[in-house]
């Protein structure tokens, strides 16, 4: 039930909601949810309500997704939000979902998206190539629903730093991973261990900015108490080379949320080496979205590989006709010449004060041929 949108139509409903009676703006405000909005106060009963509904319509979108890839015979993975609803959360409005995050296997990644649209997918702004993932990026968006449309991410990798691209196994969250029924179909869920890795690291990649994030790790350590295999955690999370953002992520929940954790296992992951690339990415990852020309550089700098690290400058510098064309909406005889210049120059031109909102404003100009 949820509605994700841009930046700017976010502005624009909270501007409008702003000016309506007050019941019907604080339900307007929750069914309009910004999706970057933080996590900070606790939801009362009208919120309450209404993140069940919402959460209710989604799970039943995972049913129905769950149940096509079943009968496709392409193996699904619910992570996230998702994930632990099936898991962990007792009731559908313990816990607001924004997305649903599905990990299919790289080489299924055309089926998979195929299948999303058969669903009613649509998918979402055109990457800057055809293959760009998964040769580099980890997710495609899609969109399924017109009267409350709910986002899907399908993954083909947990993370989204390039680094990780190239140094977590592919198998990861594969390889312990638990099959569960979710109605009539089933769906695939990472282990114990895995889970407490994979949420502790996407909350350090994410600067742990939603505290949902960090409860969601204090009540998995609290219902796995017994469960966790920590010499396991340890030696899968060396493997997977995540020392830095899981150790980050257990530091957090301790902090902010007050979750119980071996003193013992955050010391052990203290003493490991960390590289400066991988304090670099982690650095960047959490300010991707306002410094999208050091996400790039970063990613030049700190992901092993020459050859791969060409390849993907490469196709950041040129990106396809299609996806410029979103990016540029001027048309003239050389608007891919020109959408390729401004691109270019853009982290130098945007530095100019005022220039970067004129900028991005001359960019989306539709100009009739």
């Amino acid at each position: 039930m949820t509605c994700v949108v841009s930046s700017g139509v976010n502005r624009t409903v909270r501007s409008v909601c702003s000016s309506l009676p007050t019941p019907t703006r604080r339900v307007a405000e929750l069914v309009w949810r910004d999706p970057n909005a933080p996590d900070t106060e606790p939801l009362d009963a009208l919120q309450l309500n209404t993140v069940g509904i919402r959460n209710h319509h989604m799970m039943r979108v995972l049913e129905r997704v769950a149940a096509a890839f079943n009968d496709a015979d392409i193996p699904l993975l619910a992570m996230k939000g998702a994930a632990l609803h099936l898991l962990l959360y007792a009731h559908l409005n313990d816990r607001p979902m924004d997305d649903l995050d599905l990990l299919v296997h790289p080489e299924d990644l055309d089926r998979a998206s195929h299948l999303l649209k058969t669903l009613g997918g649509v998918c979402g702004e055109p990457l800057v190539q055809e293959n760009f993932c998964p040769c580099f990026h980890y997710e495609i968006e899609f969109s399924i629903g017109e009267v409350y449309p709910v986002k899907i991410d399908l993954h083909v990798r947990p993370f989204r730093p390039l680094r990780y691209a190239r140094l977590v196994p592919t198998n990861a969250l594969w390889a312990n991973a638990q099959c569960i029924p979710i109605g009539r179909a089933t769906i695939l869920v990472a282990g114990v261990e895995d889970m407490l890795i994979h949420l502790t690291a996407h909350a350090a990649i994410h600067g742990c900015s939603q505290r949902k994030w960090l409860q969601d790790i204090k009540r998995w350590l609290a219902m796995h108490q017994h469960d966790i295999d920590w010499y396991k955690f340890l030696c899968t999370t060396k493997a997977w080379r995540l020392t830095l953002p899981v150790r980050e992520g257990l530091r957090a929940v301790v902090r902010e949320v007050g979750a119980e954790c071996p003193a013992y296992v955050i010391s052990e992951l203290s003493y490991h080496r960390i590289s400066i690339q991988d304090r670099l990415v982690l650095w960047q990852s959490q300010r991707d979205a306002d410094h999208p020309s050091a996400h790039v550089l970063i990613n030049v700098l700190c992901t092993p590989g020459l050859r791969y690290s060409v390849a993907y400058l490469l196709a950041v510098a040129l990106p396809s006709r299609q996806h410029m064309g979103s990016w540029y909406r001027r048309r003239h005889g050389g608007w891919y010449a020109s959408a390729l210049l401004l691109r270019w120059l853009r982290p130098v031109l945007c530095c100019i004060p005022g220039f970067r909102r004129l900028f991005e404003e001359r960019c989306r100009e539709t100009v009739t041929q």
